[in-house]
Formats: C-alpha cells, structure tokens, sequence
C-alpha cells in the first residue's frame, strides 16, 4: 500500500448541531460505514449504510445526535477502501 487515501466527498451538516446531523455522500460506493467518537476517542455511534445507486446521485443520510453531551465529536466515514474523518460540533 503507498498510504495515499483517496477522498470520496461527502458533507455534514448543519455543523455546529443539535439533534441530527445529515451525511450527504456525493459518490456511489457502497457500503459505507459511519462512526462517531468523542473527543476522548471513544466510539458512541456506530452505523452502516447501502443504496441503491443507479437510483439516485447523492444520498442525504441523517444521524440521530440528541443524546450527545455538548462538544467536539469526529466522524470517520469508511466507503471501499477509502476513510475519512470530519470534527463537528454539538451544541
């Protein structure tokens, strides 16, 4: 592996949040895994997702935050082989 990591684009919104936060995923690969960890690194959410992509060219996926204490958390999205991470905020 050369360790380059190609990004698939995707954006969370609204960010800062409160009760959701969407993904919106602008490629489509699937299955596509989604994990959020608190600031202590710790995993709270972990959630997997497929689509049918003939369908439809960007999915729009909300995320149930609303038991989230207020901070910073992180997303790590993996689709294939590709992961990303993006930092939100909850307030």
């Amino acid at each position: 592996s050369s360790g380059i990591i190609i990004e698939f684009g995707y954006t969370l919104f609204p960010n800062p949040a409160t009760d959701i936060i969407y993904i919106q995923i602008e490629n489509k690969n699937t299955p596509i895994s989604i994990e959020i960890f608190n600031s202590n690194g710790q995993k709270i959410i972990a959630q997997e997702f497929e689509y049918n992509t003939d369908l439809i060219s960007a999915v729009c996926q909300p995320i149930e935050i609303k038991n989230l204490v207020q901070g910073m958390y992180f997303m790590k999205v993996t689709c294939n082989e590709n992961i990303t991470q993006k930092k939100f905020i909850v307030y």
